[in-house]
Order: C-alpha cells, then structure tokens, then sequence
C-alpha cells in the first residue's frame, strides 16, 4: 500500500495517509518522526534512484546491469540510431515542431569508442565517427528495453 505524508489543515501537523483515500489518516507525527520516516523509504531498495553497476561491451552490445539487479543489453547500432542529442534527435521550437538534421552515419558511427558516467543519472558514449554530445540518462535506457519498460 503507498502511503503519502500530508498536513492536518487543523494544526499543522504531518499526517501519514492511503493516497487513494486522502480523508483516512493514520496518526499525526511530529517532525523528528517524519524526518525518520522520509530517511527510512530513502534507505529502502525500493525508493533507491536507479543506477548502473556495471557496464560493457560484449560483441556488437553494450551490457548493462542496473542496481537493482537488472539486466539490459543494447545493439550498439540501435543505441547510436537512439541518440537523444540534439544533432540526432532534433530540437523543437515553442509551437511543437521539431528541427533535424540527417545525420550521416558511417560504419565507424557504430563502434563505441569510450563511455562515461554523467553525474548520477545517465551515461555519454562517445562513437567511432567522433560523435559523443548525447547524454542517455538511465530513465531514457531503461525506456529503450522493451523488457524492463
């Protein structure tokens, strides 16, 4: 069951209530149980920001094993066609329509060079060809594993 903390428009005070059914608190809590609270689901596996443990590349794929236990494995042709930079995916302007080039893509564009980590949040692949401006976050890769997503 997920719980959600709201606060009692009486006094104030943090509330743990069902977020189907906001009317039916649990108990009221003071701030030190509530900062245990947020700590304790911030703890748990469950609520840990996903992110890679390990990372290569095994023949023409690049193997990915997420922190909770995952596996994904990724084409290195599909990834490079995936490519979320602005060159390769386009930009859009305010009203919606999305300006792109074609870019051209050599044999060398699918053999991967290097591939680093970005902050806590995704990875940057530099290609063969010299491309390496696309940044996939963990969230996007998970997305393109039509078995994890």
């Amino acid at each position: 069951m997920h719980r959600n903390l709201v606060s009692c428009p009486r006094n104030g005070h943090i509330f743990c209530c069902d977020l189907g059914d906001r009317t039916r608190f649990r108990g009221c809590l003071s701030i030190k149980q509530t900062q245990a609270r947020i700590l304790e689901k911030q703890n748990r596996s469950e609520f840990m920001q996903l992110s890679v443990e390990n990372m290569a590349v095994i023949g023409q794929e690049l193997a990915i094993r997420w922190s909770d236990g995952a596996e994904s494995y990724y084409p290195l042709e599909f990834l490079r066609r995936h490519c979320p930079c602005a060159l390769c995916a386009g930009e859009r302007d305010i009203a919606g329509n999305v300006y792109r080039a074609e870019p051209k893509l050599t044999p060398k564009s699918f053999q991967l060079k290097s591939c680093a980590s970005v902050g806590g949040y995704g990875i940057q692949p530099e290609w063969g060809d010299g491309h390496g401006s696309g940044i996939f976050s963990f969230s996007y890769l998970r997305s393109l594993d039509r078995n994890l997503s």
